[in-house]
């Protein structure tokens, strides 16, 4: 959706099929004297008069709102770089042990060949798996009720129990 005006084409093509209905209702009208086709006759008709007039409707003029202002050069002062501040000494001291997993130690920019990693253990089959710390009993929600018929249906024309 570029626009919201529609394309004069489609417009048309609007225009053509409200006055093909109008004109196909007024002629079931004239060979049936069916006065119900002349209501939508007039509105088909005047929906394509009214799509008509909206053809020859211009397409918005967009304005620049921008305002062409000459090029003024103004000469700025020299920028003043401030002292760098000294930062505070901490209140308290990090563990060596903490530094240093802070900090980051630089990559080497040489490749090195790759070197083949040992495989993981996989556990063997004398060595138990450890089991979850909780686990849920596992049962149906709903128990099924047992089919029982407690009366026995009336059969047409018999009765059960009687010889």
């Amino acid at each position: 959706m570029h626009s919201f005006h529609q394309s004069r084409g489609r417009i048309l093509f609007e225009v053509l099929c409200a006055f093909g209905v109008s004109a196909s209702c007024a002629m079931a009208w004239v060979q049936t004297y069916a006065t119900a086709m002349l209501g939508p006759a007039a509105i088909a008709g005047l929906y394509g008069l009214v799509r008509f007039t909206d053809m020859f409707r211009r397409a918005p003029v967009v304005e620049d709102t921008r305002v062409a202002e000459p090029a003024v050069v103004v000469a700025q002062p020299p920028a003043v770089v401030p002292e760098p501040v000294a930062r505070p000494e901490p209140e308290h001291e990090l563990p060596a042990d903490v530094v240093a997993a802070l900090v980051r130690k630089p990559k080497r920019k040489t490749k090195r060949p790759a070197k083949a990693e040992p495989a993981a253990e996989e556990p063997t089959a004398s060595e138990p798996h450890p089991e979850p710390e909780h686990s849920a009993p596992i049962a149906p929600l709903f128990e099924p009720e047992p089919f029982v018929r407690l009366q026995q249906r009336a059969a047409f024309g018999r009765k059960f129990g009687a010889r």
